[in-house]
């Protein structure tokens, strides 16, 4: 599970959806990006 919590300064407060397994997850505090098909491979 990944829960995010507001970016400090992003004050669009809009909630970013990814809904293509192409979409690349950007996790700047880990210093790391990851794909969702990556994140999801081996998932049944």
């Amino acid at each position: 599970m990944i829960i995010c919590q507001p970016v400090a300064g992003d004050v669009s407060g809009t909630p970013e959806t990814l809904s293509s397994l192409d979409a690349v997850l950007h996790l700047p505090e880990a210093g790391m990006s990851i794909s969702l098909a990556e994140l999801f491979d081996g998932v049944n």
